[in-house]
């Protein structure tokens, strides 16, 4: 799957299979986490993928 700058990528993962929406969002460096108790979602994600470390503030 390739995409050009720009392109409007949320048909693509709209329509994925679970495996190609995991890699997706692997590649982007986004996570998320389902809390069932709560039935609340968590995102995160690491905005440059060649640094170990996390910046920014939880969303709430």
């Amino acid at each position: 799957m390739r995409y050009s700058a720009g392109a409007d990528l949320a048909p693509a993962v709209r329509q994925a299979e679970a495996a190609a929406k995991a890699e997706i969002y692997r590649r982007l460096g986004l996570a998320l986490t389902y809390d069932s108790g709560k039935q609340k979602v968590l995102v995160e994600m690491n905005l440059n993928q060649h640094s170990a470390k996390t910046r920014g503030l939880p969303v709430m």
